[in-house]
């Protein structure tokens, strides 16, 4: 085989690649977000008896496609790695039709929160890698057997994605995809009426909403969108930290996805207001969490076990709150680019 061609079937192997890499690792940063996806799937395909496991599902599809993209890219086992490959394709054409068929409304969920696109975009790009397949890997006789390096720069890039994975099951996405993103200014706060801002609407129990209170001053709010599985330390959590932000001059509410807020202790019921699960999922994907906004705008988040406390909660409400934000949303991207860029380079370069 010369030389061109070689390389010519490893670029259409890596553009393949590159892609399944991308998909996996943005799913997989966020867990609970391709959990939604992946639930979304269960019900349009009737298979809702395997909702139990939603969670599981999710974090093997990404974690598969990550490491498919990256033995593409690294080129070894190139044959099984092929076929596992074109397989794959063949079932997401497959699903991607019967989406662009029914226009169900719902989205496919690709690249996780990062790239939305629409139904026939999402055919025709599963169409495309199906065509690139071609050149890739047929026929699979002059597919050439890789150098012993790669395997060391898949092991290398396998260990980095199982890490990010790990990671993830515990916190909040290296980089929030979401619309209340560090950053974001939500619908109503400092006479923002964007049709695009968004919307952060909560009620109290007699129906009436609330929304104006998370679009002035300081606000830590605390995002419980599943009651029934909070432990008894993590309500208690929320009350120590609560208490401390309302006495450094933070207002502390409370989302519940729930009809009612009986499930939430006592003392916490006056600060405690109802959403629709999708808000509270969205505002922050760890179950407990709390954001902090000022003025309406998001200024952080924090997983349930990382929720500041005590002089470390004084410290940041007394901080800028622009430049705390910009410093906490560019150390996650920093991490991530870094794992990325890594991966990339181990698996491209060795």
């Amino acid at each position: 085989m010369s030389a061109f061609y070689s390389g010519f079937r490893r670029l259409f192997a890596c553009l393949i690649g590159l892609v399944f890499f991308l998909s996996g690792m943005l799913k997989l940063i966020d867990p609970v977000g391709t959990t939604l996806i992946v639930r979304e799937y269960l019900k349009f395909f009737n298979l809702t008896f395997l909702m139990g496991m939603d969670r599981f599902l999710a974090v093997a599809l990404s974690l598969l496609e990550a490491l498919v993209g990256a033995a593409l890219l690294a080129g070894v086992w190139s044959k099984i790695v092929a076929l596992v490959t074109m397989a794959m394709m063949a079932f997401f054409t497959v699903v991607t039709l019967f989406l662009l068929i029914k226009n169900p409304d719902m989205d496919c969920g690709c690249f996780g929160e990062a790239i939305h696109l629409t139904h026939l975009q999402t055919f025709l790009k599963n169409i495309v890698l199906c065509i690139f397949c071609i050149p890739a890997f047929l026929p699979f006789k002059l597919m050439p057997p890789p150098r012993n390096i790669r395997y060391v720069g898949f092991g290398m890039a396998t260990l980095i994605i199982l890490a990010v994975a790990v990671y993830s099951q515990k916190h909040l996405p290296l980089v929030d995809f979401t619309p209340y993103a560090p950053q974001s200014e939500i619908f109503g706060a400092n006479g923002n009426y964007d049709q695009d801002a968004p919307i952060l609407s909560f009620k109290d129990d007699y129906g009436d909403y609330y929304d104006e209170l998370a679009t002035y001053g300081k606000v830590l709010i605390y995002s419980v969108y599943e009651p029934e599985k909070m432990e008894v330390q993590d309500w208690a959590r929320i009350t120590e930290s609560g208490n401390e932000a309302f006495m450094n001059g933070a207002n502390c509410l409370i989302l519940i996805a729930a009809a009612n807020a009986e499930s939430v202790p006592l003392d916490l019921r006056l600060s405690a207001y109802t959403t629709d699960y999708r808000t509270a999922v969205a505002l922050n994907r760890s179950n407990g969490g709390a954001t902090y906004l000022e003025d309406g705008t998001v200024i952080a988040k924090w997983d349930k076990q990382s929720i500041p406390a005590g002089d470390e909660m004084f410290m940041i409400l007394a901080r800028d709150a622009t430049e705390y934000s910009v410093k906490a949303r560019s150390r996650g991207r920093v991490w991530l680019q870094a794992a990325g860029i890594t991966c990339l380079a181990a698996l491209l370069l060795l």
